[in-house]
Protein backbone atom coordinates (compact mmCIF):
# COMPACT_ATOMS: atom_id res chain seq x y z
CA UNK A 1 0.00 0.00 0.00
CA UNK A 2 2.95 2.10 0.20
CA UNK A 3 3.61 2.31 -3.30
CA UNK A 4 0.22 2.72 -4.01
CA UNK A 5 -0.03 5.86 -1.61
CA UNK A 6 3.43 7.31 -3.33
CA UNK A 7 1.82 6.87 -7.02
CA UNK A 8 -1.71 8.82 -5.76
CA UNK A 9 0.28 11.08 -4.21
CA UNK A 10 2.86 11.97 -7.25
CA UNK A 11 -0.50 11.85 -9.53
CA UNK A 12 -2.21 14.01 -7.57
CA UNK A 13 0.01 16.40 -7.24
CA UNK A 14 0.97 16.56 -11.35
CA UNK A 15 -2.94 16.99 -11.58
CA UNK A 16 -2.66 19.81 -9.39
CA UNK A 17 0.35 21.79 -11.06
CA UNK A 18 -2.48 21.47 -14.29
CA UNK A 19 -5.40 22.45 -12.61
CA UNK A 20 -3.73 25.89 -11.34
CA UNK A 21 -2.64 26.81 -14.79
CA UNK A 22 -6.04 25.92 -16.17
CA UNK A 23 -8.16 26.84 -13.17
CA UNK A 24 -9.94 30.14 -14.70
CA UNK A 25 -10.20 28.94 -17.82
CA UNK A 26 -12.05 25.73 -16.96
CA UNK A 27 -14.15 28.53 -14.17
CA UNK A 28 -15.43 30.00 -17.30
CA UNK A 29 -16.22 26.95 -19.05
CA UNK A 30 -18.47 26.17 -16.04
CA UNK A 31 -20.01 29.19 -15.97
CA UNK A 32 -20.80 29.09 -19.82
CA UNK A 33 -22.02 25.55 -19.45
CA UNK A 34 -24.60 26.39 -16.87
CA UNK A 35 -25.89 29.32 -18.91
CA UNK A 36 -26.14 26.95 -22.23
CA UNK A 37 -27.99 24.72 -19.23
CA UNK A 38 -30.34 27.73 -19.09
CA UNK A 39 -31.44 27.69 -22.53
CA UNK A 40 -31.82 24.26 -23.36
CA UNK A 41 -34.00 23.79 -20.51
CA UNK A 42 -35.94 27.54 -21.67
CA UNK A 43 -34.98 29.21 -19.27
CA UNK A 44 -32.52 31.89 -20.53
CA UNK A 45 -30.29 33.53 -17.96
CA UNK A 46 -27.71 35.86 -19.64
CA UNK A 47 -26.42 36.94 -16.36
CA UNK A 48 -25.11 34.52 -13.72
CA UNK A 49 -24.45 36.12 -10.35
CA UNK A 50 -20.99 33.86 -9.97
CA UNK A 51 -19.67 34.93 -13.12
CA UNK A 52 -18.25 38.21 -11.87
CA UNK A 53 -16.18 36.07 -8.84
CA UNK A 54 -13.44 34.41 -8.65
CA UNK A 55 -14.05 31.26 -7.17
CA UNK A 56 -11.60 28.47 -7.56
CA UNK A 57 -13.96 25.98 -7.10
CA UNK A 58 -15.75 26.97 -10.54
CA UNK A 59 -13.22 25.25 -12.31
CA UNK A 60 -13.65 21.27 -11.23
CA UNK A 61 -11.53 19.86 -8.90
CA UNK A 62 -10.71 16.43 -10.12
CA UNK A 63 -6.86 16.42 -8.76
CA UNK A 64 -8.12 13.52 -6.35
CA UNK A 65 -10.27 11.38 -8.66
CA UNK A 66 -6.92 11.61 -11.06
CA UNK A 67 -4.54 10.32 -8.76
CA UNK A 68 -6.44 7.64 -7.28
CA UNK A 69 -7.32 6.45 -10.62
CA UNK A 70 -4.39 6.55 -12.16
CA UNK A 71 -2.48 4.99 -9.36
CA UNK A 72 -4.92 1.93 -9.67
CA UNK A 73 -2.29 -0.36 -11.15
CA UNK A 74 -4.57 -3.53 -11.21
CA UNK A 75 -6.46 -2.41 -13.86
CA UNK A 76 -5.26 -2.16 -17.48
CA UNK A 77 -4.25 1.56 -19.36
CA UNK A 78 -7.00 1.51 -20.92
CA UNK A 79 -9.50 0.97 -18.36
CA UNK A 80 -8.14 3.87 -16.26
CA UNK A 81 -7.97 6.55 -19.26
CA UNK A 82 -12.02 5.05 -19.38
CA UNK A 83 -13.04 5.89 -16.21
CA UNK A 84 -10.58 9.18 -15.97
CA UNK A 85 -12.61 10.87 -18.72
CA UNK A 86 -16.03 9.83 -17.63
CA UNK A 87 -15.28 10.95 -13.56
CA UNK A 88 -14.02 13.99 -14.95
CA UNK A 89 -17.02 14.62 -17.08
CA UNK A 90 -19.20 13.67 -14.56
CA UNK A 91 -17.24 15.87 -11.75
CA UNK A 92 -17.75 18.78 -14.21
CA UNK A 93 -21.32 18.29 -14.61
CA UNK A 94 -21.76 18.51 -10.26
CA UNK A 95 -20.10 21.59 -10.63
CA UNK A 96 -22.52 22.77 -13.12
CA UNK A 97 -25.24 22.01 -11.42
CA UNK A 98 -23.44 23.64 -8.04
CA UNK A 99 -23.44 26.85 -10.38
CA UNK A 100 -27.25 26.74 -11.43
CA UNK A 101 -28.08 26.26 -7.86
CA UNK A 102 -25.83 28.97 -5.89
CA UNK A 103 -26.70 31.38 -9.14
CA UNK A 104 -29.84 30.92 -11.17
CA UNK A 105 -32.61 33.61 -10.64
CA UNK A 106 -35.32 30.75 -11.58
CA UNK A 107 -34.76 29.09 -8.56
CA UNK A 108 -35.87 31.96 -5.16
CA UNK A 109 -35.34 31.94 -2.37
CA UNK A 110 -36.06 29.11 0.16
CA UNK A 111 -34.46 26.86 2.73
CA UNK A 112 -34.09 23.83 0.38
CA UNK A 113 -32.02 25.78 -1.78
CA UNK A 114 -29.87 26.59 0.89
CA UNK A 115 -29.43 23.33 2.10
CA UNK A 116 -28.54 22.23 -1.21
CA UNK A 117 -25.77 24.50 -2.08
CA UNK A 118 -23.81 23.72 0.97
CA UNK A 119 -24.42 19.53 -0.07
CA UNK A 120 -23.14 20.29 -3.85
CA UNK A 121 -20.11 23.00 -2.96
CA UNK A 122 -19.21 20.87 0.12
CA UNK A 123 -19.80 17.26 -1.58
CA UNK A 124 -17.90 18.11 -5.03
CA UNK A 125 -14.80 19.02 -3.80
CA UNK A 126 -13.90 15.80 -1.96
CA UNK A 127 -16.94 13.25 -1.46
CA UNK A 128 -17.82 13.24 -4.73
CA UNK A 129 -14.33 12.17 -6.13
CA UNK A 130 -14.06 9.33 -3.83
CA UNK A 131 -17.36 7.97 -4.47
CA UNK A 132 -16.94 8.14 -8.41
CA UNK A 133 -13.79 6.38 -7.90
CA UNK A 134 -14.77 3.61 -5.94
CA UNK A 135 -18.33 3.26 -8.70
CA UNK A 136 -16.12 3.73 -12.14
CA UNK A 137 -12.67 2.09 -10.75
CA UNK A 138 -13.22 0.13 -7.77
CA UNK A 139 -11.34 -1.94 -5.05
CA UNK A 140 -9.08 -4.77 -5.78
CA UNK A 141 -11.00 -7.86 -6.48
CA UNK A 142 -10.33 -10.58 -3.83
CA UNK A 143 -8.02 -12.77 -5.76
CA UNK A 144 -5.66 -9.27 -6.25
CA UNK A 145 -5.45 -9.35 -2.31
CA UNK A 146 -4.52 -12.79 -2.31
CA UNK A 147 -0.83 -13.76 -2.15
CA UNK A 148 2.25 -14.72 -0.38
CA UNK A 149 3.46 -10.95 -0.02
CA UNK A 150 1.74 -7.58 0.19
CA UNK A 151 4.16 -6.74 -2.33
CA UNK A 152 3.60 -9.59 -4.75
CA UNK A 153 -0.47 -8.37 -4.31
CA UNK A 154 0.23 -4.89 -5.60
CA UNK A 155 1.98 -6.09 -8.35
CA UNK A 156 -0.52 -8.59 -9.37
CA UNK A 157 -2.68 -7.52 -12.57
CA UNK A 158 -6.33 -8.29 -11.86
CA UNK A 159 -8.11 -8.87 -15.90
CA UNK A 160 -9.92 -6.42 -17.31
CA UNK A 161 -13.40 -5.84 -16.18
CA UNK A 162 -15.88 -7.57 -19.12
CA UNK A 163 -18.24 -4.94 -20.76
CA UNK A 164 -21.10 -6.35 -18.90
CA UNK A 165 -19.52 -5.56 -15.56
CA UNK A 166 -18.44 -1.73 -16.87
CA UNK A 167 -22.02 -0.56 -17.82
CA UNK A 168 -23.58 -1.06 -14.56
CA UNK A 169 -21.02 1.10 -13.09
CA UNK A 170 -21.97 4.23 -15.32
CA UNK A 171 -25.49 3.54 -15.24
CA UNK A 172 -25.14 4.05 -11.30
CA UNK A 173 -23.15 7.03 -11.94
CA UNK A 174 -25.46 8.89 -14.14
CA UNK A 175 -28.64 8.22 -11.93
CA UNK A 176 -26.27 9.98 -9.27
CA UNK A 177 -26.30 12.98 -10.93
CA UNK A 178 -29.96 12.67 -12.19
CA UNK A 179 -30.88 12.60 -8.82
CA UNK A 180 -29.00 15.85 -8.07
CA UNK A 181 -30.21 17.33 -10.85
CA UNK A 182 -34.05 16.79 -9.84
CA UNK A 183 -32.92 18.22 -6.51
CA UNK A 184 -31.66 21.37 -8.36
CA UNK A 185 -34.95 21.75 -10.11
CA UNK A 186 -37.20 21.06 -6.83
CA UNK A 187 -37.31 24.36 -5.64
CA UNK A 188 -38.44 25.71 -8.75
CA UNK A 189 -40.83 22.84 -9.13
CA UNK A 190 -42.49 23.23 -5.98
CA UNK A 191 -43.35 27.12 -6.26
CA UNK A 192 -46.62 28.61 -6.44
CA UNK A 193 -48.32 28.93 -9.82
CA UNK A 194 -48.48 32.45 -9.66
CA UNK A 195 -44.60 32.35 -9.60
CA UNK A 196 -44.08 29.73 -11.70
CA UNK A 197 -46.27 31.89 -14.53
CA UNK A 198 -43.98 34.71 -13.86
CA UNK A 199 -40.64 33.04 -14.46
CA UNK A 200 -42.22 31.55 -17.76
CA UNK A 201 -43.34 35.10 -18.66
CA UNK A 202 -39.99 36.27 -17.99
CA UNK A 203 -37.98 33.41 -19.90
CA UNK A 204 -40.13 33.80 -22.63
CA UNK A 205 -39.29 37.89 -22.73
CA UNK A 206 -35.43 36.69 -22.24
CA UNK A 207 -35.86 34.12 -25.25
CA UNK A 208 -36.47 37.03 -27.58
CA UNK A 209 -34.22 39.79 -26.54
CA UNK A 210 -36.85 42.06 -24.87
CA UNK A 211 -34.96 43.71 -22.51
CA UNK A 212 -37.94 46.08 -20.85
CA UNK A 213 -40.26 43.04 -21.01
CA UNK A 214 -37.63 40.93 -19.16
CA UNK A 215 -36.80 43.61 -16.54
CA UNK A 216 -40.67 44.25 -15.65
CA UNK A 217 -41.60 40.35 -15.41
CA UNK A 218 -38.49 40.05 -12.96
CA UNK A 219 -39.43 43.38 -11.22
CA UNK A 220 -42.83 41.22 -10.69
CA UNK A 221 -41.34 38.24 -9.68
CA UNK A 222 -39.79 39.79 -7.27
CA UNK A 223 -41.99 41.14 -5.70
CA UNK A 224 -44.33 38.14 -5.58
CA UNK A 225 -41.19 36.08 -3.70
CA UNK A 226 -40.91 38.38 -1.12
CA UNK A 227 -44.33 38.72 -0.48
CA UNK A 228 -44.19 34.85 0.03
CA UNK A 229 -41.11 33.61 1.51
CA UNK A 230 -40.26 37.54 3.00
CA UNK A 231 -36.75 37.41 1.53
CA UNK A 232 -34.44 39.27 -0.92
CA UNK A 233 -33.48 36.94 -3.98
CA UNK A 234 -29.73 37.84 -5.11
CA UNK A 235 -29.57 35.86 -7.79
CA UNK A 236 -32.53 37.55 -9.51
CA UNK A 237 -31.55 40.98 -8.44
CA UNK A 238 -28.75 40.47 -10.10
CA UNK A 239 -30.25 39.65 -13.39
CA UNK A 240 -32.23 42.89 -13.10
CA UNK A 241 -29.35 45.09 -12.10
CA UNK A 242 -27.12 43.72 -15.55
CA UNK A 243 -30.51 43.97 -17.52
CA UNK A 244 -30.31 47.89 -16.94
CA UNK A 245 -27.25 48.03 -17.49
CA UNK A 246 -27.71 46.38 -20.92
CA UNK A 247 -30.85 48.41 -21.40
CA UNK A 248 -29.11 51.81 -20.75
CA UNK A 249 -30.78 52.51 -17.32
CA UNK A 250 -28.09 53.23 -15.07
CA UNK A 251 -30.00 54.10 -11.85
CA UNK A 252 -31.98 50.90 -12.04
CA UNK A 253 -28.65 48.94 -12.66
CA UNK A 254 -27.41 50.88 -9.30
CA UNK A 255 -30.56 49.68 -7.33
CA UNK A 256 -30.78 46.26 -7.87
CA UNK A 257 -26.55 45.53 -8.18
CA UNK A 258 -25.78 47.26 -4.87
CA UNK A 259 -28.84 46.35 -3.04
CA UNK A 260 -28.09 45.20 0.66
CA UNK A 261 -29.23 41.62 -0.57
CA UNK A 262 -26.60 41.35 -2.84
CA UNK A 263 -23.22 39.76 -1.41
CA UNK A 264 -20.70 42.41 -0.70
CA UNK A 265 -17.90 40.93 -2.75
CA UNK A 266 -20.28 41.11 -5.71
CA UNK A 267 -20.89 44.86 -5.29
CA UNK A 268 -16.92 45.31 -4.94
CA UNK A 269 -16.44 43.17 -8.25
CA UNK A 270 -19.17 45.25 -10.03
CA UNK A 271 -17.17 48.33 -9.02
CA UNK A 272 -13.76 47.14 -9.28
CA UNK A 273 -15.13 46.52 -13.00
CA UNK A 274 -16.88 49.56 -13.64
CA UNK A 275 -13.50 51.61 -12.52
CA UNK A 276 -11.21 49.06 -15.27
CA UNK A 277 -14.02 49.75 -18.02
CA UNK A 278 -14.69 53.42 -17.50
CA UNK A 279 -13.01 55.52 -20.13
CA UNK A 280 -9.86 57.59 -19.37
CA UNK A 281 -10.49 61.62 -20.00
CA UNK A 282 -7.65 62.98 -21.80
CA UNK A 283 -6.88 66.81 -22.29
CA UNK A 284 -7.68 67.49 -25.58
CA UNK A 285 -4.16 68.90 -27.50
CA UNK A 286 -3.67 72.88 -28.17
CA UNK A 287 -1.67 73.95 -30.96
CA UNK A 288 -0.77 77.31 -29.60
CA UNK A 289 1.08 76.78 -25.92
CA UNK A 290 1.56 80.47 -25.85
CA UNK A 291 -2.17 81.62 -26.69
CA UNK A 292 -3.26 78.58 -24.24
CA UNK A 293 -1.04 79.91 -21.14
CA UNK A 294 -1.97 83.27 -21.28
CA UNK A 295 -5.57 82.35 -21.57
CA UNK A 296 -6.67 79.10 -19.49
CA UNK A 297 -10.21 79.71 -20.05
CA UNK A 298 -9.92 79.09 -23.70
CA UNK A 299 -11.06 75.72 -25.06
CA UNK A 300 -9.72 74.86 -28.18
CA UNK A 301 -12.84 74.04 -31.24
CA UNK A 302 -14.37 70.67 -31.40
CA UNK A 303 -13.30 69.43 -34.93
CA UNK A 304 -17.01 69.74 -36.26
CA UNK A 305 -17.33 72.91 -34.99
CA UNK A 306 -17.96 75.63 -37.78
CA UNK A 307 -15.55 79.23 -37.68
CA UNK A 308 -17.01 82.51 -37.65
CA UNK A 309 -18.37 84.18 -40.44
CA UNK A 310 -15.72 86.57 -40.10
CA UNK A 311 -13.10 83.97 -40.74
CA UNK A 312 -15.23 82.58 -43.98
CA UNK A 313 -15.71 85.51 -45.39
Amino acid sequence: MGRFAARVFGYTLGATLLWWLTRSTTAVWSIDAAKLLHRLVGAPAPFLILECLDYWWLAPPVQLFVGLTLAASWLTWRRRIMALVVGVLLLWFLVILDVVSMSSPYLGPSPMRGVLDSILTNGHLIIAPIIFWLILVGLPATPLLQGNTPEASLHTRAPAMTPHKWWPRLLLAGLICSALSFAVYVPAWTATQKVKQTRRAMAEALRVGDDRLSILHALELGKIQRQNTKKDDQCLYYLIGRLGERYGNRQLADKFLFNPAVNPRVQAAIRKQRLRNRPILRPAPVSNPSAADSSPNTTAPSPTQQPPAEARR
